[in-house]
Order: structure tokens, then sequence, then C-alpha cells
């Protein structure tokens, strides 16, 4: 009000749109995904019910490649996580997957990865012509797995 903005400009600027865009996108991932599996959570429990109880393993998998899907950590740990705490999985299995959130490095369309290459002056930052083919790739790997490996042996370790 002091500085007698015009909301109209504010409105029609491609920051307003773009921001807008990403808050919408965002929080509209994570109501689909909590919708979705707060509604099919019974089916989906006794579909891979004892499978994942007999090989806790899957259970991170799963973490893995619905981060990957939804590109969302904080959507995927509330919507998956309390499918493996009603699934009774040990701690130490619901514990060590809890960095497999991270996996939304795989696709490179967040804001940061974005960011990173556009911030990269040398040119070595990229995202290729395919869609598995960019900068982020090994680095994503090589710190998420160790991550989950490190953070399953030290669930075992402590639980």
């Amino acid at each position: 009000m002091a500085c007698r903005v015009n909301p109209e400009k504010v409105i029609k600027s491609s920051v307003f749109g773009a921001g807008m865009v990403g808050v919408v996108a965002t929080f509209g991932i994570a109501w689909m995904a909590d919708t979705f599996f707060e509604a099919h959570s019974k089916e989906f429990i006794g579909l891979i019910g004892e499978l994942v109880r007999e090989y806790p393993i899957l259970f991170c998998l799963m973490v893995w490649l619905l981060a990957v899907l939804l590109q969302s950590q904080g959507a995927t740990t509330q919507a998956i996580m309390p499918i493996g705490l009603s699934l009774g999985l040990p701690v130490t299995s619901i514990i060590g997957s809890a960095p497999a959130v991270n996996s939304i490095f795989l696709v490179p369309c967040s804001g940061s990865m974005i960011a990173g290459v556009m911030f990269d002056r040398s040119g070595t930052t990229k995202i290729g012509k395919y869609l598995l083919d960019h900068s982020f790739i090994r680095p994503g790997f090589v710190t998420n797995l160790s991550a989950i490996a490190i953070s399953w042996r030290l669930a075992e370790l402590i639980f």
C-alpha cells in the first residue's frame, strides 16, 4: 500500500504466473497422492502386504519409485510410510527406507535442478537430450543409495 503497487501488473507478471503454477503443482501432487492412497490403502495393503512383509527391501523400492512419480518427499512420506506401519513392517525397515524419498533427482523437473543448470556458468551441468541423461544422475544415485544403505545399517544397530 505504501509503494502503490498495481495489483494487475503483479498478477500479469511472468514471475507471479510461474510461482502460482509451481504452488498449485506442488500442493496438487501432494493432495492427489494423499487422496489416492487414502482411498485405496486397503486394496494396496492387501495386494502387496505379504510380499513386502517377506521382503522388506521391496518397501524401500516402493518408496523410491513413488517419490520419483510424485516428485515430492513430503507427499511420498505422507502417502507411503503409514502403509509400512499398517503392514507391521519392522521399524528398521521403515527407518532404513526413509532416505528413499530423495529419489526425485531421477526426473530433472525440480526447481533446484533447473536452477543448478541455469547458474552453472561453466556449462558442465546439463539436462540432456533424453530424460535420463542429465548431470544429476550419477551423484543422485551414489548419494541416495549410500544414504539408504547407511540408514538400513544404522537402524539395525540402534533398534
